[in-house]
C-alpha cells in the first residue's frame, strides 16, 4: 500500500513582525541597538535611526509620544529617514523604552573602566 506525503504547511512569522515582538524586551533591544554601534560605519547614524524607529513602532509610536508628552507626528519625523531627534527626545525616548545608555572606552583609548549611568531620576 503506497502513503501519500502531503506537505505541511509551516506556519513562520514575518521578519518585523518577529523583531518588533522580540524588541518589546528591554535585554533584546539593548543588545539590538549596541550591536548597530558596534558595527559602526559611515552610515551609524541612519542605521541607529532605523533601529529606534523599529523600537518606537515595537512599543507604539502612540503611547511613547504621550508619554514623552510629544504629538506622535513628531516623533514619526524626529526618527524618521531624515530625523535628527534633539538630545532631549533622544534621552526621554531611551528612558521611556526603559533602556539605558552605556559608554565604555574603545580599543584606541585604553584602560579607562566603564561606568552605567541610569537616565531615570530615583523616586521617578
Amino acid at each position: 500500500m503506497k502513503t501519500k506525503k502531503v506537505a505541511q504547511k509551516r506556519s513562520s512569522v514575518p521578519y518585523e513582525e518577529g523583531l518588533l515582538e522580540r524588541l518589546k524586551d528591554p535585554n533584546y533591544a539593548s543588545g539590538y541597538l549596541n550591536s548597530i554601534l558596534e558595527e559602526g560605519g559611515d552610515d551609524v547614524q541612519e542605521v541607529l535611526l532605523v533601529g529606534l524607529r523599529h523600537i518606537a513602532k515595537a512599543y507604539g509610536f502612540a503611547d511613547i509620544a504621550k508619554k514623552l508628552g510629544r504629538g506622535r507626528n513628531s516623533l514619526y519625523k524626529a526618527f524618521s529617514e531624515k530625523g535628527n531627534p534633539s538630545l532631549d527626545a533622544f534621552l526621554n525616548f531611551i528612558r521611556q523604552s526603559r533602556l539605558q545608555i552605556r559608554f565604555e572606552s574603545s580599543s584606541r583609548n585604553g584602560g579607562m573602566r566603564t561606568k552605567s549611568i541610569p537616565l531615570a531620576a530615583k523616586g521617578r
